[in-house]
């Protein structure tokens, strides 16, 4: 081939036909055409489609012309959702066994992106109950559990899966760090708030040593310390900090040291349970997040308490849902219950747009990755779930879902998962 010749056709195969390009790396296009469509952030399309195109959203409306090229899917008489968003997960791995290092109280040199596993059952009862997205964190049986990863349930790599690494830092203030797991006596909470002051501090002393040698204003280069490459970042409002916590003074005890005295803002309180939502006017007023789970009801005064609502009346908002999920054998059960969560926090008082947005955008939001997932926008992943119908009548169920624009759980083909 001549030289002109070949810079023609390279011309033509990158920018003239990108179709081209998507098919070489295996991404179909699809027309979804549903009953009804939960855009979640953009209200409801009823009788619409959906265009999927190189693993992206490519449009989304009610009157949309359908291409050349593209697999219809019809789903007329079905709903379309977003893929779900459950920003507390330990079911990314192949066993909780690797989720836990006690042998120290702080860990920041760990990271949970080497426990990731592909295609594991738990993932695939995920995908299968519609969870396309997960935060997958350390556990909790120390103050400093390490480094999560935001992470899609399907793919065929890391490449497919890695949302966001590093995702969050881990810190467990209070609950399991106190139990005795390895025979001897756990800590105490005055000495986990030591721990966790004394680990702050040298992250942010690291972080500023950085921070002035890059801008100049110093001269002197810092020694790199791999406990603190990842963690660094929570001092540059990209890496939250994610701290399992319960009980009203520990819950405040969280945005009291994180946020007012280091002043990290991007801080996440996850659980938050047994009256802690007290602290909901406190929290309401300051830049906080809280995602709620697995437990969901207080008893107090003779009566069940939506600790959700009970929440939203001291003024949070934007509340995520989460399961907890360790594949099934905790108490609110593997991903599969994301929906059902989610149902029960409705049952308990929660708006059913709330409890929505509490399983889709409001985690994604949270977690930096809303520009992705969370919500069917055009330039999103097309991560897409067709349910029966409503989701929160436990009769419905999914029929099809789309990770990264790829069908990866097809019911129609005996629940056969990708």
């Amino acid at each position: 081939m001549k030289s002109k010749n070949r810079w023609l056709f390279w011309l033509v195969t990158l920018f003239i036909s990108p179709a081209l390009l998507a098919a070489a790396r295996g991404f179909p296009n699809y027309a979804i055409k549903a009953g009804k469509i939960l855009t979640i952030t953009k209200g409801t399309i009823e009788n619409g489609v959906v265009l999927v195109r190189d693993g992206k959203i490519e449009k989304v409306g009610s009157q949309i012309p359908i291409p050349a090229g593209y697999t219809v899917i019809d789903a007329s008489s079905y709903w379309l959702l977003p893929g779900f968003v459950d920003i507390h997960s330990h079911s990314g791995g192949e066993s909780t066994e690797d989720i836990n290092d006690m042998v120290y109280q702080l860990n920041p040199d760990l990271r949970i992106l080497n426990a990731v596993a592909l295609n594991t059952p738990a993932l695939r009862r995920a995908v299968a109950a519609g969870v396309t997205t997960i935060n997958f964190i350390p556990g909790s049986g120390s103050n400093n559990g390490g480094i999560g990863i935001l992470m899609k349930t399907a793919g065929d790599n890391l490449d497919d899966v890695i949302l966001r690494f590093p995702g969050i830092m881990k810190i467990a203030q209070a609950g399991n760090p106190e139990r005795a797991y390895t025979g001897e006596i756990g800590a105490g909470r005055m000495g986990m708030n030591w721990d966790l002051r004394e680990l702050i501090k040298q992250v942010k002393a690291y972080h500023d040593a950085w921070k002035d040698y890059e801008t100049g204003k110093s001269k002197e280069k810092p020694k790199k310390d791999l406990r603190f490459e990842n963690t660094k970042y929570i001092f540059e409002g990209t890496l939250p900090v994610f701290v399992h916590s319960c009980w009203f003074q520990v819950v405040q005890m969280v945005y009291r040291m994180f946020l007012e005295e280091f002043g990290i803002e991007h801080t996440v309180i996850t659980h938050g349970e047994f009256g802690a939502f007290r602290n909901g006017p406190a929290i309401s007023t300051r830049k906080i997040a809280y995602d709620c789970g697995p437990r969901l009801y207080d008893f107090e005064k003779g009566s069940f308490l939506g600790i959700i609502t009970e929440y939203e009346k001291g003024g949070v908002k934007h509340i995520s849902i989460n399961t907890d999920s360790i594949g099934g054998g905790n108490q609110a059960g593997g991903e599969e219950k994301l929906f059902l969560q989610a149902a029960m926090a409705v049952r308990l008082g929660l708006d059913e747009q709330e409890a929505l947005q509490g399983i889709t955008i409001y985690g994604a939001r949270t977690m930096m990755v809303d520009h992705r997932v969370g919500s069917i926008e055009a330039g999103k992943d097309a991560d897409l779930v067709v349910w029966t119908g409503n989701p929160f009548d436990v009769r419905n169920h999914t029929t099809l879902v789309l990770v990264n624009g790829r069908i990866v759980y097809d019911l129609s083909k005996n629940g056969q998962i990708y």
